[in-house]
């Protein structure tokens, strides 16, 4: 029988809602970050006149920022990781958004930020450098966060009512909905496997289940079935990239499957499934000499397990703050690559404890980027294919924003979430009481910017 393991979500990222607010885009950052990616961020402006800076779009209560104070530290190494997402000094409280040719841009007053004017990660090896890009984060519930600003439609200090909207066709198959709680967005994991999509396996069997396990054996038995090495300096598993087993499985549609409770339902479970290509990331400088492969699932140091931007690559992940005062929040499989080019966006009202789904087939948004086995063991190279347009009933004209390269993450409507140390993979381990500054390893001021 399986076991049932209390699991919170890192950071819930977007489709977050306190008003009924005209859906408005984020605007991709033109770079990526390390060392540990690469993840995307969104740039956005602050203050007055704006100052360009890039963040990840993620987590709840207030946004923490990183001040030019930050580079100027011993451990912030010969790259100081976040001067390259925009430097300045800031004396703000406008958050500016922005636009698009037909969006302009579009300013939020008195936005809840914590500036952190020093912040470093250390790794098991005593390695010491800098963190690298701040978070833009969603708010919480109404009852703990100011929601409106006099008579405005949208809110007052926080930048969820400006997301209230989720896009369908980032939604495959079903929606679980459940409770917010006071340390996080708890749902029950039930099981871990591994599992192929489309074709034959690349492993010697078509598919593997009971990998969850409590302690420190869950990593343990996932990387048993995978070429890697565990590097204890970095405490992460290393890809062997000279194993042939590594790219036939990283190009196949096999996947690491998460079941958890559907609904909170005894009887009904749902299976997220993070494709390994989603699990083949870099480490670069200061973390490795040149660029290596890492498989991102790390060992837990607190009771329960938590996922971060790695899983939530695969995942659609928001919440309502305004029902009840207490926050609903969802979980659904996101897409691959290959959707809708016109987005079909709807917003979320603010008593909806429900989310509306595509009926896109999740296999049908990888194809063409997967290189799946055939039954005499062939693995032939995958031949890209266009997205689908919708129907003219399925889609609503909106302009394209800029995006990054398909193959970096699936599920954009999450895209990158968590603020995370080194360890941010598939467990990721933090309180929610931590979270706002254990996340960077702080020894010096904050100021708390309202």
């Amino acid at each position: 029988m399986a076991s049932i393991i209390p699991l919170v979500l890192a950071f819930p990222l977007p489709s977050l809602v306190s008003a009924s607010p005209e859906p408005r885009p984020l605007t991709w950052s033109k770079r990526s970050y390390g060392p540990d990616g690469p993840w995307q961020a969104v740039q956005v402006q602050f203050s007055s006149p704006g100052q360009p800076i890039d963040a990840y779009p993620g987590g709840v209560w207030e946004s923490l920022l990183f001040s030019p104070d930050i580079c100027s530290f011993p451990e912030s190494g010969a790259t100081c990781f976040a001067q390259q997402a925009g430097d300045g000094t800031f004396y703000f409280h406008t958050l500016t958004m922005l636009g698009t040719d037909l969006i302009p841009n579009f300013a939020l007053p008195n936005l809840t930020t914590l500036l952190v004017s020093r912040g470093y990660r250390t790794l098991p090896n005593g390695t010491v450098y800098s963190a690298a890009v701040g978070n833009i984060a969603l708010g919480a519930q109404a009852s703990n966060m100011s929601f409106s600003s006099g008579s405005s439609s949208i809110n007052g200090s926080l930048l969820t009512g400006y997301l209230a909207d989720h896009e369908i066709f980032r939604i495959v198959g079903p929606v679980s909905a459940q409770s917010y709680s006071q340390n996080g967005f708890p749902i029950d994991l039930l099981d871990i496997s591994i599992g192929v999509a489309v074709g034959k396996s690349p492993f010697n069997t078509s598919s593997v289940t009971g990998l969850l396990a409590r302690g420190n054996t869950t990593c343990h038995a996932i990387a048993a079935w995978l070429p890697v090495t565990y590097n204890p300096g970095l405490g992460l598993y290393l890809w062997n990239t000279q194993d042939p087993l590594y790219r036939r499985i990283v190009a196949s549609p096999a996947y690491l499957g998460f079941t958890f409770r559907l609904n909170n339902a005894a009887v009904q479970n749902m299976t997220i499934k993070v494709p390994f290509e989603l699990l083949n990331l870099s480490l670069t400088e200061p973390l490795a000499n040149a660029p290596t492969p890492y498989f991102p699932c790390s060992l837990p140091t607190l009771p329960e397990y938590r996922l971060g931007r790695s899983f939530l690559q695969a995942a659609f992940s928001g919440v309502n703050w305004m029902t009840d005062n207490h926050g609903v929040w969802f979980l659904a499989q996101a897409p691959g690559p290959n959707i809708a080019s016109q987005p079909r966006v709807r917003s979320i009202g603010p008593l909806d404890n429900s989310l509306q789904q595509s009926q896109q087939i999740w296999e049908d948004t990888w194809q063409g980027i997967w290189a799946p086995f055939e039954e005499n063991g062939e693995q032939p190279t995958p031949t890209p294919t266009a997205s689908p347009t919708p129907t003219p009933q399925e889609s609503a004209p909106r302009p394209d924003t800029p995006g990054p390269p398909i193959a970096l993450i699936a599920g954009v409507t999450v895209g990158v979430l968590a603020l995370a140390a080194i360890a941010l993979g598939i467990f990721f381990l933090r309180r929610r009481k931590k979270r706002k500054t254990d996340l960077i390893q702080t020894s010096g001021s904050f100021r708390r910017l309202q």
